[in-house]
C-alpha cells in the first residue's frame, strides 16, 4: 500500500517536472513510510518474548530434632558421628540439587547446623505446612526426611505428605525394637471452665512389652492427688482410657499434672507426664445486643460471640427488651437510637455503671 500510494503521487511525469526527480524521491519515501506505518500498526502486531530461567531441583533435608531419638544406647553415635554423616550428605547432594535443610520438633526452623537432640514434641504436619507454603509451585525435586516416626503432635506422616507433589524419601533412625515403656500417650480436656462447675478430663495411657504389668495413674492439682487409679496391661501393646470429672473450685489458670508410675527397667521416663492447663472463670461474661429492626449483621454477631464459651449473648428488638441494662457487661445498640423505637432513648441515656456500649450507626439512603 505504501508503495503504490507513494508511487501514484510522486513518482509520474507531471511530478518529477514539477519537483525534480531527487525531492519527488525523497517526498515519495517519506509517504511510504508513513503509509506503511500507520498500516502496520493497524494491523496490531504482538511482539511475544520467552524467558527460560534455569535452576537447579530443590531438594529438602529436614532433620527430626525430639530427644526420642538418642532413648535408646546409640545417643552417642547421633550426637557425633551421625551428625558429620549428615551435613556429608548434604555437601553430596548440593553438587546436583539446591539443597534446603530444615529441623524439626516443637517447631520447625530452617538449617541444621544447631541439632541438639532436645525437643520435646514432632510435628510433622508442621513439617508438611512449611514445605508446602515455601515451595508450593517451585521445583521440587524431592524431600527427604531423617526421623524415628514417633510423633506426639500433629497427624499421621502416613497421610500428612500424601497431597504433596514431591517424592518424599526417609532415612530411619532410632532403635527399632520396641522397649518396655508405660507413658501417658494423650490427655483430653475443656479448655475452659467456671467456677464451681464439674468438667471431664480423657487420659490416655499406653503399656509397651508390658503384659501383666500393673501401673497407678494420678491426676494432681497444687500438690495435692485429687484421682488415682491402678491399671493393668493385658498386651505388649496395650491402651487404657480413663474418664474421670473435676469440680472447679479455684478462679484462674488450674495446673493439674498427670502421671503414670514407672515400671521396672523401662526405656524412659519422660514420657510418663503431662500437664494441663484450664482456665477457670468466675463467671460468663454477659452481652446484650439491642437492635431496632431485624437485620443480618444482627445474627452474624450473635454467633460470633457466641462461639465464645466465655460469653452469654441475649438478643431483643428494641420494643421487646424489658430487662435491666445494667445486668450485663456489654451493651450493643445495632442502628439505634432510631426514629419511633420507643424506649432507646431511655436506655442510651440511663446512667450505667461504667458499663461498655458498642453501638452501630445506620442511615437511609
Amino acid at each position: 500500500m505504501g508503495i503504490i500510494y507513494a508511487g501514484a503521487l510522486y513518482f509520474r511525469d507531471r511530478f518529477n517536472k514539477n519537483y525534480g526527480s531527487q525531492l519527488a524521491a525523497l517526498l515519495g519515501f517519506l509517504r511510504f513510510a508513513a503509509v506503511f506505518m500507520i498500516s502496520f500498526f493497524l494491523l496490531k502486531p504482538l511482539v511475544k518474548t520467552t524467558n527460560n530461567t534455569e535452576e537447579k531441583p530443590i531438594i529438602v533435608l529436614a532433620q527430626d530434632n525430639s530427644n526420642s531419638i538418642i532413648v535408646g544406647g546409640d545417643s552417642s553415635y547421633y550426637k557425633n558421628d551421625y551428625l558429620i554423616q549428615i551435613k556429608a550428605l548434604k555437601e553430596k547432594l548440593s553438587e546436583k540439587f539446591d539443597v534446603q535443610t530444615f529441623s524439626f520438633g516443637d517447631e520447625v526452623k530452617s538449617g541444621i547446623d544447631s541439632i541438639q537432640f532436645d525437643e520435646e514434641l514432632t510435628d510433622f504436619t508442621a513439617l508438611y505446612d512449611a514445605i508446602n507454603s515455601k515451595y508450593s509451585g517451585r521445583n521440587l525435586g524431592a524431600v527427604v526426611i531423617a526421623s524415628d516416626g514417633i510423633f506426639n503432635k500433629g497427624s499421621n506422616p502416613l497421610y500428612a505428605f500424601n497431597s504433596l507433589k514431591a517424592p518424599v524419601y526417609t532415612i530411619a533412625l532410632g532403635d527399632t525394637t520396641i522397649k518396655k515403656d508405660a507413658l501417658i500417650a494423650e490427655v483430653n480436656a475443656n479448655r475452659l471452665a467456671y467456677l464451681n462447675n464439674r468438667f471431664p478430663i480423657s487420659i490416655r495411657a499406653e503399656g509397651r512389652k508390658a503384659k501383666g504389668e500393673k501401673a497407678i495413674v494420678e491426676v494432681s492439682h497444687k500438690g495435692n492427688v485429687v484421682f488415682n487409679q491402678e491399671i493393668t496391661f493385658d498386651s505388649n501393646r496395650a491402651s487404657k482410657t480413663i474418664d474421670i470429672i473435676q469440680e472447679a473450685s479455684s478462679v484462674g489458670l488450674q495446673k493439674y499434672t498427670v502421671t503414670i508410675s514407672r515400671l521396672e527397667n523401662e526405656i524412659t521416663y519422660v514420657n510418663n507426664k503431662k500437664d494441663i492447663y484450664i482456665d477457670v472463670l468466675d463467671s460468663r461474661q454477659k452481652v446484650l445486643i439491642l437492635a431496632a429492626n431485624a437485620h443480618p449483621d444482627i445474627n452474624a454477631l450473635h454467633e460470633s460471640i457466641s462461639n465464645n464459651e466465655a460469653y452469654q449473648v441475649n438478643t431483643f428488638l428494641i420494643n421487646k427488651f424489658s430487662g435491666n441494662v445494667e445486668d450485663y457487661n456489654l451493651v450493643i445498640f445495632h442502628q439505634l437510637p432510631a426514629a419511633g423505637q420507643l424506649g432507646a432513648n431511655q436506655i442510651l441515656s440511663k446512667p450505667s455503671k461504667n458499663i461498655p456500649e458498642l453501638i452501630y450507626m445506620g442511615w437511609k439512603h
